[in-house]
């Protein structure tokens, strides 16, 4: 009988505490995308929003420009604290994340900016070779964020198989292809961060 109290106590604190911060960040993913797609429509890109399945299967939000496919990333607190981009190319079960080269993932991964009130949008294959051929992704792992951010070491959550890496900003733009997207679409000047030079 105590055995079976203290399975339903713990099923009860893991369902009601244990994704507090799952939800967070998913309700963060959704308000990020609503902003992406109010941002398009500022600037006169059509989008068309993806299914379920392809959202879950293949971390694809919805399409752009000729139908590219794109993924949708909010501004975590790295990016707020320190001014660093959160790229994982494996998720916590071990399998490939977001980031990876595989042509069924998105083509397009656009990172929110929200103290620049645009997005970055980066071409993935582009940003999976520069982390896995330029960075300490895979040569030096820690299971401390701190670490991780401080020293540009691949990060991977305790009890996970998932493995990140915090990059700057700059590092993106001076190796991926890239355009950016702005709440102001005057600011889609000069021509070359203009979206709309390249439907």
């Amino acid at each position: 009988r105590n055995n079976y109290f203290m399975r339903t106590l713990n099923s009860f604190i893991k369902k009601h505490t244990g994704n507090t911060d799952h939800r967070r960040r998913s309700m963060a993913g959704k308000k990020a995308e609503g902003i992406f797609l109010e941002y398009c429509k500022y600037n006169d890109i059509p989008t068309k929003v993806s299914s379920r399945q392809q959202d879950m299967k293949y971390h694809i939000d919805g399409y752009m420009r000729n139908g590219e496919s794109y993924d949708v990333k909010s501004a975590k607190a790295g990016y707020k604290d320190k001014g660093l981009l959160l790229v994982e190319i494996s998720n916590v079960a071990g399998n490939k994340g977001w980031c990876n080269p595989d042509p069924e993932a998105p083509k397009w991964i656009n990172f929110y900016l929200d103290d620049k009130e645009c997005f970055l949008c980066v071409k993935n294959s582009d940003l999976y070779d520069y982390v896995v051929k330029n960075t300490k992704i895979r040569t030096k792992i820690t299971d401390d964020k701190s670490e991780a951010q401080k020293n540009g070491f691949g990060y991977t959550r305790k009890g996970r198989e998932d493995l990140m890496i915090w990059i700057k900003k700059e590092q993106i733009t001076d190796n991926c292809e890239h355009f950016f997207i702005y709440k102001n679409s005057e600011k889609c000047k000069p021509k070359e961060y203009c979206p709309i030079e390249l439907l």
